[in-house]
């Protein structure tokens, strides 16, 4: 279990400087994975033997969360716990021992990000906005899905013969979204992978999570399940990671509640999504299992504007990797690679048929 000691990470020593950065660069730490990451076009498939989880990864993906600029109060800075100590310029220390970064979100691309684009990128490891020339709302275009199925990080991992799991459970869907394959991008990629998506049972059987993870909206809709917590929904996702090396988790009520320009709502989801990561950090043991939360795009941190906007987002990461892992990602596109570094180290390579040779 990881345990809060009031904000100061081992990572850094009370001695170092933390937030004194004037850009996006989090090269303030002594190690980075940049020797170990790598381009997905470089990534497997491998000749695998499958591997025993002894360590999970989980991701979870907090939409349309950006970090304010400093004089911007609402709602980030009263209500937060977590995400208010991620600043613009520089690395910080977060509650249970984390590190919070600043991370480039605009792709370099003109325009205010947006979903698409930015669920692919973080799932890819590509730049997915500059390689159409534009950011793409809503559900993933044909060009798109080409990215996903080219590579992404749940068929990179599962190709390294580690076990995944996108935990996000679905109702039976409407025919017409049946008809049009309307996916998110997190749920492509799973199926991408070759899972079949979950479904109401298995929340019961808590083994998935309703994208609003304490049941109320199923409860309502006439679903017999348990109404939980959000933090029982969070260990039960750390229950979940322990049959996996990688876990994908996505919250999308975040950036409706910035839509809506709604602070009371705002609030009212930071504080749920930070009690539901305090319940996941409880659940996770700290000697071999990590934890990161990223965001797509700014939206919530600002609610004078309706729109999207273009502030850095947080990428929130805890682990015994945690600074390596830090130090190696100053954009979206950046955290896949990371996380593949990592996962590395739980694969058992033997050969890469492509290639002929040993795997990278």
């Amino acid at each position: 279990m990881l345990r809060d000691r009031g904000g100061m990470s081992p990572y850094y020593p009370r001695s170092r400087a933390i937030n004194n950065g004037a850009g996006l660069g989090n090269s303030g730490f002594g190690a980075s994975l940049t020797g170990r990451m790598r381009p997905p076009d470089q990534w497997g498939p491998w000749k695998t033997v499958e591997c025993a989880v002894s360590a999970s990864f989980i991701v979870i993906l907090v939409d349309g969360v950006g970090i304010p600029p400093e004089g911007l109060l609402e709602p980030m800075r009263s209500a937060s716990r977590f995400f208010r100590n991620v600043h613009p310029g520089a690395p910080s220390p977060i509650p249970f021992e984390g590190v919070g970064i600043p991370t480039r979100a605009h792709l370099d691309v003109p325009g205010l990000p947006q979903s698409a684009t930015g669920h692919v990128s973080i799932l890819t490891g590509s730049n997915a906005a500059k390689i159409l020339g534009r950011h793409v709302p809503g559900f993933p275009t044909p060009s798109l899905k080409k990215l996903l199925a080219k590579w992404n990080l749940l068929s990179g991992a599962k190709g390294m013969g580690l076990k995944v799991s996108y935990v996000n459970a679905f109702r039976p869907l409407h025919p017409a979204i049946l008809k049009r394959r309307l996916r998110g991008a997190m749920a492509l990629a799973a199926e991408m992978a070759g899972q079949c998506l979950l479904g109401v049972r298995d929340i019961e059987g808590e083994r998935a999570l309703h994208h609003e993870f304490t049941n109320s909206e199923l409860i309502k809709r006439g679903e017999r399940l348990p109404l939980w917590t959000p933090r029982k929904a969070g260990r039960i996702l750390a229950n979940i990671s322990r049959e996996f090396h990688l876990v994908l988790y996505e919250y999308s009520l975040t950036d409706l509640a910035g839509h809506m320009q709604d602070l009371r709502e705002a609030v009212a989801q930071l504080q749920r999504v930070e009690e539901f990561m305090e319940g996941v950090l409880e659940g996770l043991d700290p000697s071999s299992s990590h934890f990161l939360v990223c965001s797509d795009h700014g939206n919530l941190e600002d609610l004078s504007v309706k729109t999207h906007t273009r502030n850095p987002v947080p990428t929130l990461i805890w682990g015994p990797n945690a600074e390596e892992i830090a130090a190696s990602i100053e954009g979206i596109e950046d955290i896949a690679p990371a996380v593949m570094a990592i996962l590395e180290e739980r694969a058992h390579p033997v050969r890469n048929p492509q290639k002929g040779g040993e795997a990278p």
